[in-house]
């Protein structure tokens, strides 16, 4: 069997894509190429309108059965190729579309499906989304990205609270045990009316030139607003420092080590960390990702925890300055507290990745909804439990025997991808309270029951190997290409019937 296989987001762009709609495909391919190369001959393609349909001729000539695997939601698939092709997509609300709108038929995602004939996704949740919209018969099946066949050997999680590591980083750190934070104060000083005004500014761009100039015009003046941008910017931070630093002479008592300067180097720097840490791999410009409550939770619970550290990896490209201000603004607006939170805004390679997950306690997550949530199945099939909203795709892996539960409150919303903004479905925002307490929970348990972490940590460890078995994938998808293809096959016409 020739499995071709896309996702809009490759090798070739993936640095310079971080943080882009759609990104996250590429990783989940990624994941799921071992296990096709398993199953069958595996082509990459990078132009489907261009070359699947010549791979797949091909293949039938030399007597080759060929699928096409679209890694994309489903409004970005391809519908009208020879090819039989499925689409590969997460998906986290309620309702999936229903409708057509802009003009664009796409949008319509029960007639995309419908057309493709089946799909594949990566939770149960969406498998039951699907099926209330096109039927218990719709060809669809829950996969998990899988682990490698090694993941199985990576050692329990050890806890140790008084160990120091290092953590080797290329770029961007925001860290509160460096930064001054003035006081609070409802006049807004210039920097924060810059920042309004660059706010707006892309707002308007977005919303009135984007559909009303050619794209190339638009990437054009999008690059030269941001170049402009990180110089306004980096002003704007300097003048900031001249205010805080006013501040700070006449006032005492400031929090966060107050005669350091700020740590936004572009430079490689080194930060040590140790006691009780905190972290999730999110990106902060994505509002569904909810990074503000998990901030303002943490700060709130966990106040006075000199040895709490939350840790975020968030990837910033085009609007690192800016973005800069935005989590400063947030910060300042948190109470005072002695507990410490790191900010790193760049993509981080495979050993620095790997060396903040040995240092991890626990894993959060405060997002509306998941599609399955890549890092957080990873970090626990390390053996890292963690804090997590029981909703959408994570019902399927995280229980109260591996993971701290925050409950959740369904919200009006709408789909992510949208412009009209109608609202027509239901995201899950957790419930401050329990997601307060699961901070709580979780350090006590860190500092005096490590019997009980380490018990937890065993849990998922066995859930996350479970449930992304790369054997259990492999048939899995197997079965499902295979009676696809069978189907199709089936439902052509014999010479006797024409």
């Amino acid at each position: 069997m020739l499995i071709l296989v896309y996702s809009k987001i490759n090798s070739h762009n993936i640095h310079s894509s971080i943080g882009q709609i759609e990104y996250s495909y590429y990783f989940v391919l990624r994941k799921f190429l071992p296990v096709l190369k398993e199953i069958g001959k595996v082509q990459t393609v990078s132009d489907p309108l261009l070359e699947v349909d010549d791979f797949y001729e091909k293949a039938l000539k030399e007597g080759m059965k060929c699928i096409f695997l679209c890694f994309t939601a489903p409004h970005n698939s391809f519908i009208d190729l020879k090819c039989p092709t499925i689409p590969v997509f997460a998906w986290e609300y309620d309702t999936i579309p229903n409708e057509e709108w802009d003009g664009n038929e796409k949008n319509n995602w029960v007639m995309v499906l419908r057309k493709l004939g089946a799909a594949i996704t990566h939770s149960h949740h969406s498998v039951e989304v699907v099926q209330s919209e096109l039927g218990l018969d719709f060809p669809i099946i829950s996969c998990p990205a899988p682990m490698a066949l090694d993941q199985s050997n990576v050692p329990i999680h050890k806890l140790d609270l008084y160990q120091q590591y290092e953590l080797k980083l290329t770029k961007e750190v925001i860290d509160t045990s460096t930064i001054y934070l003035a006081e609070l104060d409802s006049k807004k000083n210039p920097a924060q009316r810059i920042e309004i005004t660059h706010l707006l500014l892309r707002k308007w761009a977005y919303q009135i030139l984007y559909d009303q100039i050619p794209e190339w015009l638009f990437k054009l003046f999008r690059s030269t607003y941001y170049l402009l941008g990180t110089f306004v910017a980096r002003s704007l931070r300097l003048l900031r420092g001249l205010i805080n630093n006013n501040q700070r002479k006449s006032n005492s008592g400031q929090l966060a080590n107050p005669d350091k300067k700020i740590n936004t180097s572009d430079n490689s720097s080194t930060i040590s960390i140790s006691g009780v840490i905190y972290t999730s791999i999110l990106n902060i410009l994505d509002g569904r990702k909810n990074y503000q409550d998990m901030v303002a939770a943490f700060c709130h619970a966990l106040n006075d925890k000199e040895d709490a550290t939350l840790i975020i990896k968030t990837p910033v490209l085009t609007d690192l300055p800016f973005f800069k201000e935005k989590v400063f603004r947030l910060l300042q607006r948190l109470r005072k507290f002695k507990c410490r939170i790191v900010i790193i805004g760049y993509y981080l390679d495979d050993k620095a990745y790997s060396d903040l997950m040995k240092a991890s306690t626990f894993y959060v997550n405060t997002s509306f909804g998941e599609g399955q949530c890549l890092p957080l199945m990873e970090y626990m099939a390390a053996g890292i439990p963690s804090i997590a909203p029981y909703a959408s795709a994570l019902k399927d892996y995280i229980k109260p025997a591996n993971s701290l539960l925050v409950k959740t409150n369904s919200v009006p919303t709408t789909w992510q991808h949208d412009e009209r903004m109608a609202i027509r479905t239901v995201h899950h925002r957790p419930d401050w309270y329990s997601l307060v307490e699961a901070y709580r929970t979780s350090y006590q348990m860190a500092k005096k029951d490590q019997k009980a972490y380490q018990k937890m940590s065993l849990k998922a460890k066995e859930t996350l190997t479970s449930h992304t078995s790369f054997q259990g994938t492999k048939e899995k998808l197997e079965i499902f290409l295979k009676q696809r293809l069978r189907n199709i096959e089936s439902s052509k016409p014999h010479l006797n019937e024409l």
